[in-house]
């Protein structure tokens, strides 16, 4: 069964839960972040609207108390979102996905740190991986050429500058990487660079 926002209750209305019901409890976290102006407007949409849905599934399931809720349970859940379609025919995008399970997971570490629940189901639940978009605008290899012919050659601040662009474009360095190269760093018999203070802290070797 698909996720219909037809169906979605607004959550805001405490009065209309059953005291200590999945719908009461998700009223007064979204009241105690108005409260605490921690959202409101839009943001607090962004945050009811993935409680409703959740509110939703979990009432035509017949889990009306949070205690009920497990992390298979949520598990199941995601599960749901990732087969979900759009109305036109469209999958949820994996960082809508991700947004969605995040609020759901501040929901119930609200729950836990209140002692509403005695544990919290949501902590091991493990978000979908976002990939990252590889950047738009980038260097034609006509274009890469082009730079790398610049420097003059013939002159030792040429020749310094032209192997400065050839070791971060056929390395990937960073720049803050190279300007902590030395002579030692270079081992020229194996062709390769040793960056002693990359990211993280840790040796690297590029050749």
């Amino acid at each position: 069964m698909a996720l219909r926002d037809k169906k979605t209750v607004p959550l805001l209305q405490v009065g209309r839960w059953p005291h200590g019901s999945l719908g009461y409890w998700m009223a007064h976290y979204l009241l105690w972040l108005q409260q605490h102006n921690l959202s409101t407007g839009v943001a607090l949409r962004t945050t009811s609207h993935p409680l409703e849905r959740l509110h939703e599934w979990c009432h035509l399931r017949g889990l009306e108390q949070p205690e009920a809720i497990t992390l298979a349970a949520l598990e199941s859940y995601q599960q749901r979102l990732y087969y979900w379609r759009k109305s036109n025919g469209e999958p949820l995008a994996v960082s809508t996905q991700c947004t969605h399970l995040a609020q759901i997971k501040r929901f119930f570490a609200w729950l836990a740190k209140r002692h509403i629940l005695k544990a919290n189901p949501a902590s091991e639940l493990e978000l979908p991986k976002v990939g990252q978009r590889l950047p738009q605008d980038v260097l034609s290899p006509e274009e890469v050429e082009k730079v790398l012919r610049q420097p003059d050659i013939h002159t030792v601040q040429g020749l310094r500058d032209r192997a400065i662009l050839e070791v971060l474009y056929g390395s990937g360095l960073r720049r803050t990487e190279l300007c902590q190269l030395t002579v030692n760093s270079i081992n020229m018999e194996k062709g390769t660079v040793m960056v002693r203070q990359g990211k993280g802290k840790k040796a690297t070797k590029v050749s």
